[in-house]
């Protein structure tokens, strides 16, 4: 989907619309469920944007009220139902999450070289976004008026049709595990349906973008819109963000990865980049970033290079090539430019040898460690370094005990050579462990 408009067809075009009549608009829905946007949610905007980057005025649609009732799409069970005063919350913290997104993004240089053709600074392009609340379409709605005028318009044959809720009732599926479906989230495409219809008629919007789980909802828009002005609309959906088991990354799936600083901080937001499959950098490359197709392939084979050429040691000379600038480009789209100088020090500082770390002030040290999220352990936790290890980076005692034999760990920068106890007086400035564990995996704990 994200290529549905070729990097070529902007060349020597200012837009791919009419030039004459008013400009149109595409959106993208976000329900407020939680309190910050997930990565998966900037997938769907970063559909919105290439639209942006062909004209169109996007506009970003909040769920205020879509979100007190509940998406059924890929879910087996109800959601958690929340509170206005809930869904307000989090529709305030979406706002600060994209008012720094949008602001580093525009400002980022392969996005700078992208939007180039339009002629229009970074915070321009920014203030071009629309902001929509859906619960004003509902507010002064009758539930007759919602049943009568908004109901008569969609026949349940095709509602009953729908991903969403075949999967949930279990239709034709004898082994499903689904616990059926309530009226309320039944209803939940007729919402989504309406709201197109009125971002049509107020802001002129043809295109809905959304997840490929969304298509249900999407033509719901689609239809109500046909039925009730006769004009065309349109919708488009991008593959869903999954690991390199095939599985969703997402917030129901509980392996999100969200972009709000205060909860996912931007050193582990760097790392989980940097930790990506080989086979899913390339893809993600193209799908987060607005680096030109070529530009792309020229990283891959590149990083196919480095990869495997070794020096006279044996060493290879950079197995994370890709990784490193897929990792950088959108931690800076996120995050921005000193965040991401702060990840390139703790970086450094991780992979160099740290001397007298034990004689260096509290404010040296936790400036050095600004970015990095801080694990919490308590003091009974000491009496073991595998446990204390497993629980952080997610390995048996075993693996950590072998790797502590090859001599892999340290604390505080000292090899350690067996599995053993934390002595108090080791803890810096009586509360913080430096931990390495191999080349990659690194943390700063803190004990309480």
């Amino acid at each position: 989907m994200l290529n549905f408009v070729s990097r070529e067809s902007l060349i020597g075009k200012k837009t791919l619309l009419p030039t004459s009549g008013s400009i149109p608009s595409a959106y993208i829905g976000i329900d407020p469920t939680a309190s910050s946007l997930h990565i998966g949610n900037f997938l769907s905007l970063m559909s919105l944007f290439h639209f942006q980057a062909c004209g169109f005025r996007p506009i970003i649609l909040f769920g205020g009220a879509t979100g007190l009732i509940g998406d059924p799409s890929g879910k087996n069970s109800d959601r958690e139902q929340l509170s206005p005063e809930e869904v307000e919350a989090n529709i305030s913290c979406f706002q600060s999450n994209l008012s720094v997104l949008l602001n580093n993004m525009y400002s980022e240089e392969n996005t700078k070289e992208y939007f180039s053709h339009l002629e229009k600074t970074p915070e321009e392009l920014a203030s071009d976004i629309r902001f929509v609340n859906n619960v004003e379409f509902y507010q002064k709605m009758s539930v007759i008026e919602f049943i009568r005028d908004i109901g008569i318009k969609f026949r349940m044959n095709t509602l009953l049709s729908r991903d969403s809720v075949k999967n949930r009732l279990g239709t034709g599926d004898e082994n499903s595990t689904s616990e059926g479906m309530t009226f309320t989230e039944f209803s939940y495409q007729l919402f989504q349906g309406y709201d197109f219809a009125q971002l049509n008629q107020k802001y002129n919007c043809t295109f809905q973008l959304g997840g490929s789980d969304q298509w249900g909802n999407i033509a719901s828009g689609i239809e109500y819109i046909r039925k009730t002005t006769g004009k065309e609309a349109f919708g488009a959906t991008v593959n869903l963000l999954t690991d390199s088991k095939g599985e969703k990354l997402g917030k129901s799936a509980g392996n999100a990865l969200m972009l709000d600083s205060r909860v996912n901080s931007p050193f582990n937001f760097y790392q989980f980049f940097i930790n990506t499959q080989d086979d899913v950098v390339e893809k993600l490359l193209k799908n987060l970033t607005f680096m030109s197709n070529e530009k792309v392939e020229e990283i891959i084979k590149d990083h196919q290079i480095k990869a495997f050429k070794q020096d006279s040691d044996g060493n290879v000379e950079d197995e994370r090539y890709a990784h490193k600038i897929l990792a950088k480009t959108v931690t800076k789209m996120i995050h921005g430019e000193e965040a991401m100088k702060a990840i390139d020090a703790t970086n450094a500082f991780f992979h160099r040898d740290i001397k007298n770390i034990n004689k260096w002030s509290l404010e040296k040290l936790e400036n050095h460690f600004i970015s990095v999220e801080k694990h919490q352990i308590s003091l009974d936790d000491l009496s073991s370094f595998s446990t204390i290890a497993s629980a952080i980076f997610g390995q048996s005692k075993t693996q950590i005990r072998r790797l502590i034999r090859q001599g892999g760990v340290q604390i505080n920068s000292t090899k350690i050579t067996a599995d053993r106890h934390i002595e108090k007086s080791e803890l810096l400035h009586g509360k913080y462990i430096l931990i390495k564990l191999g080349k990659k995996n690194h943390c700063l704990c803190m004990v309480q």
